[in-house]
């Protein structure tokens, strides 16, 4: 439609009704106008949810159809996801989720530290045992919690931004091994 013929339309359009009950209730007074065209932007709405969409069709001559009913469910929050960092030496967690942080533009708290390694020594005087536990000792486990708003980035997006800008991260973490 021409949206010069809509802006004089008495039908023109204001907010869209959203009913969550099993009947729609849609009266003379409860109803809004919505063109064909129109985005519906519904908020606020839960994840893995089940919604109930009532419609009244009104053509421009003001002839009323049928209440519609249409049922959708929402998206479910994709899972968190766990990856590791090997390090040469210490981090904080703090050092580790600004860092993240910085990399992929999200909040720290999106990131959870699930594993530190243990930087105590061993009082071994053999080079075989030092080099075995600087090995296995030094991965730090780190949890991408997903995004419960379902509007940001899901976790594996993140992994993926994380991969691609790595030299970021090596950049803000030099501890961090390249092995």
């Amino acid at each position: 439609m021409d949206p010069a013929k809509r802006a004089l339309s008495k039908l023109k359009p204001t907010t869209p009704e959203v009913q969550g009950s099993q009947t729609s209730q849609i009266t003379k007074d409860t109803r809004t106008y919505v063109y064909h065209d129109n985005l519906l932007n519904l908020e606020n709405l839960l994840p893995d949810t089940e919604y109930d969409f009532f419609m009244l069709p009104v053509d421009l001559h003001g002839n009323i159809g049928e209440i519609k009913k249409t049922e959708f469910k929402t998206n479910p929050i994709a899972p968190a996801v766990t990856f590791n960092l090997k390090a040469m030496s210490a981090m904080t967690d703090d050092q580790i989720k600004n860092a993240l942080s910085l990399v992929t533009a999200v909040s720290p708290d999106r990131f959870k530290i699930n594993f530190r390694p243990n930087f105590a020594t061993i009082g071994s005087g053999e080079q075989e045992v030092t080099d075995v536990l600087a090995k296995f000792a030094l991965d730090y486990e780190i949890e991408i919690l997903p995004d419960r708003t379902g509007k940001g980035m899901t976790s594996f997006d993140l992994l993926k931004m994380i991969s691609s800008e790595s030299s970021v991260l090596f950049d803000a973490l030099p501890q961090l091994s390249k092995d």
